[in-house]
């Protein structure tokens, strides 16, 4: 008596089985599964970012020209990169990737694939770095440089492997850490007269910031001097310097004359903080406006210059100073 009588039943062969076995073979060697790495082959490397997250994937090129991925990665952006602009996300993505990468990547030749258009410009020249603007580029910038790669561009119809990955981001573990270029930009913000609330409230109603705002947020092509723009926590950023807006220029001049400084002076402090258009002849204006510094323009105070004596042994005089809030620490040195 046969208890498994289901066991020798004879096999059959139809037409729906070969479709399937056929089938299978074909998902087996499309470009859906993974593939190992192989140093002999071409690599590349697409990267997307979208308004939640980023993503990208590593890739071998076969010789008949087919793409197969090697390895998938995503991430959601923090609080502080979704206010990002759109090239500074996309720039953050290629980062992250290269960095996620790096075992793959360091030390042989790849291909870096990016639907964004004017990274190309930025990041892939081959005459040396560009000199931007843009702090937070600039750094991207110089950490890519410890790269060989080739950089191309490919339209956003036929990028959907990174783009999808990037809409739909595996939650990040990590702690929320502003990198340092945000930093170095918030206390920009913050020695001004001014709150970073107030100028984001003002920049997106500013006639001039306004349409820029919500160009570098919408990712478009921006050519020349506006290309050196970029976002920081609703802020526009030229550079090193916070944009301000018509509203707290006055302010901004006054504090910028404080003490009384001459054009110059004022110039050179401005030229590390605040910038926006035609800000030398304002300048020029309000020093030449101060009715104290016209009324005692042709009588300087004469005051004899005093030098530190020289110490006649170690220890005799010491000087302190300190830097910071740095990371909630003031240092002494």
């Amino acid at each position: 008596m046969l208890l498994y009588p289901e066991m020798f039943m004879k096999f059959l062969r139809s037409k729906d089985c070969q479709v399937a076995f056929e089938q299978i073979k074909k998902e087996i060697c499309s470009p859906k599964i993974l593939v190992h790495y192989d140093p002999s082959l071409p690599l590349t490397l697409a990267s997307d970012a979208s308004p939640v997250g980023i993503g990208c994937v590593l890739s071998h090129v076969y010789p008949d020209g087919s793409e197969r991925p090697i390895a998938f990665a995503s991430r959601t952006l923090s609080g502080s990169e979704k206010k990002y602009s759109q090239i500074d996300k996309e720039a953050l993505s290629i980062v992250w990737a290269v960095r996620k990468f790096y075992l793959y990547l360091k030390g042989r030749r790849f291909t870096l694939i990016t639907d964004h258009k004017p990274l190309i410009a930025i990041f892939g020249s081959k005459r040396g770095l560009p000199v931007l603007a843009a702090t937070r580029l600039l750094h991207y910038a110089l950490i890519l440089q410890s790269f060989e790669f080739d950089m191309i561009f490919r339209k956003t119809i036929d990028h959907g492997n990174a783009d999808f990955l990037s809409r739909l981001p595996k939650t990040s573990e990590e702690l929320e850490v502003k990198d340092d270029i945000t930093i170095f930009q918030m206390s920009q913000i913050e020695a001004l007269p001014v709150t970073s609330k107030e100028l984001r409230q003002e920049t997106s109603k500013d006639i001039e910031l306004g349409p820029l705002l919500r160009a570098l947020r919408d990712g478009k092509d921006l050519q020349g001097r506006e290309a050196q723009y970029t976002i920081e926590d609703g802020c526009i950023m030229y550079g090193q310097r916070v944009c301000i807006p018509r509203k707290f220029r006055k302010n901004v001049l006054e504090e910028l004359h404080a003490g009384h400084l001459g054009i110059v002076k004022m110039k050179a402090i401005a030229r590390s903080f605040v910038y926006w258009k035609n800000i030398d002849n304002d300048i020029e204006e309000a020093a030449k406006n101060c009715v104290d510094c016209a009324r005692y323009k042709a009588d300087p105070p004469k005051s004899k210059v005093h030098y530190w004596e020289y110490p006649s042994k170690p220890w005799e005089r010491i000087h302190v100073d300190f830097a910071g809030p740095i990371f909630e620490h003031t240092f002494f040195f």
